[in-house]
């Protein structure tokens, strides 16, 4: 389970937030260093298991493949850091305002993912009607045949009666 070294982030990998991901601090000297400063820890510094969450990069600082979300070169952490090195905790209104901008994040997500579930469903709602439609042209038609055939050909009441049933 990892969480963010970021002071005040509360992002954590068992949460399971949808998009959220989590970096290993650099290895450069100089990249590295700039990546403890954005944590707000004074004299900290990162172990190998020790991330920082998508949260606080810019949207373009990514790259992706197939499957996985990479940061590009020479990236440093920019959004909700502590710019100054501190020892005193974030304000209240902070830490809320950090909160409610998960929350809104994670409602977006949401909101996109059922988006994309309700457009699948009304096409395959779309596609059984089409097909619903199509088999009562069908039957239509065969029940008109049926109608001609028993016109044509004399049956006995008794026949009549079975073919009914």
């Amino acid at each position: 389970m990892v969480g963010c070294s970021i002071l005040g982030c509360k992002s954590r990998s068992e949460q399971q937030i949808p998009g959220l991901t989590f970096y290993a601090f650099p290895t450069e000297p100089n990249a590295r260093s700039v990546w403890v400063a954005a944590t707000g820890r004074s004299n900290w510094q990162p172990k190998g298991s020790s991330k920082v969450c998508s949260i606080h990069f810019e949207d373009g600082s990514f790259t992706t493949s197939k499957r996985r979300k990479y940061l590009k070169p020479g990236t440093i952490p920019e959004k909700q850091i502590h710019k100054l090195v501190s020892t005193k905790p974030q304000s209240c209104l902070e830490v809320k305002k950090c909160d409610l901008e998960r929350e809104l994040r994670d409602v977006q997500l949401k909101l996109e993912r059922q988006t994309k579930i309700s457009a699948t469903r009304l096409k395959k709602l779309r596609a059984s009607r089409e097909s619903r439609r199509r088999l009562q042209k069908k039957v239509a038609v065969l029940e008109n045949i049926l109608v001609e055939l028993k016109a044509k050909m004399p049956i006995k009441c008794e026949l009549h009666q079975q073919l009914e049933s």
